[in-house]
């Protein structure tokens, strides 16, 4: 009869040879060979993705300015709106809402940055 046992750690004694319960050990590299056939040699890239690869990347850079630069024009324009808005009513307490358009202004230029860095 078989004795039992008690590892602390059983994992070491898993991977080793020998009959176990419904287990039988198959060492991995007994049947490791050579694949008998040669690597593929690598094909061209059409022509057509390489010019679509470039027009890409020259686009990347003006779609980056583009969005920069509506970003901050949207948000100066915003800063000027709440200027206006602010000066004409210079003489009561409360500034007519210009902290909303300071508010937007500010949102427009971080969604132009967004754009840009997506």
């Amino acid at each position: 009869m078989a004795e039992i046992v008690s590892y602390s750690d059983p994992l070491p004694q898993l991977a080793t040879p020998g009959e176990r319960l419904g287990w039988i050990f198959n060492d991995r590299n007994l049947y490791l060979r050579r694949y008998p056939e040669p690597p593929p040699p690598p094909r061209r890239v059409p022509a057509h993705l390489y010019e679509r690869l470039m027009r890409a990347e020259r686009w990347a850079t003006k779609g980056i300015l583009i969005s920069i630069c509506v970003g901050f024009g949207l948000a100066g324009l915003l800063v000027c709106c709440g200027g206006v808005v602010s000066m004409g009513s210079a003489g009561s307490d409360d500034d007519g809402g210009g902290w909303v358009y300071s508010f937007l202004a500010t949102l427009v230029s971080i969604g132009g940055i967004g754009g840009a860095v997506i």
